[in-house]
């Protein structure tokens, strides 16, 4: 790859150093801008990660710098509108923060947004690189534990969608990325709020896929026994995900664990990549890679728009589950993508009303 990538960042908070700092250990990216409303936060920005151009309107960056590359890292009422302005500004790739979207009504403006553009979007689900997590893909998908039947997560806090959207685009893809068919969910709201909108304290999401395999999400004040953040189990065995690094396999040949920073899989050893500091930043790197290689041609990534916006339906079915009390099946119809709020703040002003 010998292209150098005009790149830029809008919105300078804390995850925007996580992609400088993924951006200044790729040698074809030129981090050219970054923009932010804050004009401190802007100029900590920049100073540190020693970005020439700053700016407090990112519709001017994107005209004056014209970069082909974008981290879109603010909060996730911002996401749409930001996505279709940096499309229609000839931006060739972007990366986007989870949540990706605000509300049901935006999942079929991004879908259009893509086909009509040809822009490349990828989410932050670098999650799916995790070695832990590859190898455990890599062990379903070769039947060492029989035909899966159940994948359980698990997330002190986050919510369904927030750290959530994590763990339910991980359980897809551990299990070979079917679609979800249907999800039942519940929440508890209270009166918390996270990054510009409610948060509810608890949820439970039921998934069904296609194929008959059920997934279970739970987000609250508690993982499964022992730090099993996620499970899955299968006809003829099972596997722990311990923390994201380590697994614990049983099969008809008894139970074994893996320590994946000892022993790295092939996945990862081909990268011939050190690890970055902080050493878990490497998942970060990989999607980077992935993702330039699709800019320039090659195939989509794990963490594609389809693959988004597929994790992005089953939160946001699950919170329209959650305020209907009922099942909801996908793909959502028209009448279920009227919703054009954050469906959690929906659910705040029941709970709040239910509380009277």
């Amino acid at each position: 790859m010998s292209t150098t990538y005009r790149t830029a960042i809008v919105g300078c908070g804390n995850i925007s150093h996580t992609h400088a700092s993924t951006y200044r250990r790729h040698p074809c990216i030129d981090l050219a801008a970054g923009a932010d409303i804050d004009a401190e936060r802007l100029a900590a920005f920049r100073e540190r990660w020693e970005v020439p151009a700053g700016y407090g309107d990112y519709r001017e960056m994107l005209a004056e710098v014209k970069p082909e590359l974008v981290s879109i890292c603010t909060y996730a009422k911002l996401h749409w509108p930001m996505l279709k302005a940096c499309a229609e500004a000839g931006v060739r790739g972007i990366i986007c923060e989870k949540p990706m979207l605000n509300s049901p009504a935006e999942l079929p403006l991004v879908r259009e947004l893509v086909d009509q553009t040809g822009v490349k979007i990828v989410l932050g689900h670098m999650r799916r690189y995790g070695m832990a997590h590859l190898r455990a893909r890599e062990l379903v998908l070769g039947g060492e534990i029989g035909d899966p039947i159940l994948v359980v997560g698990t997330l002190t806090g986050g919510g369904l969608a927030e750290m959530g959207s994590h763990w339910i685009d991980l359980m897809r893809h551990l299990i070979g990325d079917p679609e979800v068919v249907s999800v039942l969910a519940q929440t508890n709201m209270q009166d918390g709020t996270l990054c510009g909108h409610a948060q509810e304290d608890d949820a439970v999401l039921l998934m069904e896929f296609a194929g008959g395999i059920k997934g279970l999400f739970e987000s609250g004040q508690t993982t499964l026994k022992d730090n099993v953040l996620t499970l899955i189990v299968g006809s003829q065995g099972s596997i722990q995900i311990l923390g994201e690094d380590d697994l614990v396999i049983s099969g008809p040949d008894g139970v074994r664990k893996e320590d994946l920073m000892v022993e790295q899989p092939e996945q990862w050893k081909a990268l011939g990549l050190e690890l970055p500091e902080p050493w878990w930043n490497y998942k970060w790197d990989i999607l980077l890679r992935e993702y330039l290689a699709w800019v320039d041609g090659g195939e989509a990534p794990l963490t594609c728009a389809d693959q988004a916006l597929k994790a992005t339906e089953a939160y946001m079915a699950g919170y329209l589950s959650a305020i209907r009390r009922e099942k909801i099946h996908l793909p959502l119809p028209g009448k279920d993508l009227t919703l054009d709020e954050w469906p959690g703040d929906v659910l705040a002003r029941l709970a709040s009303d239910r509380s009277v």
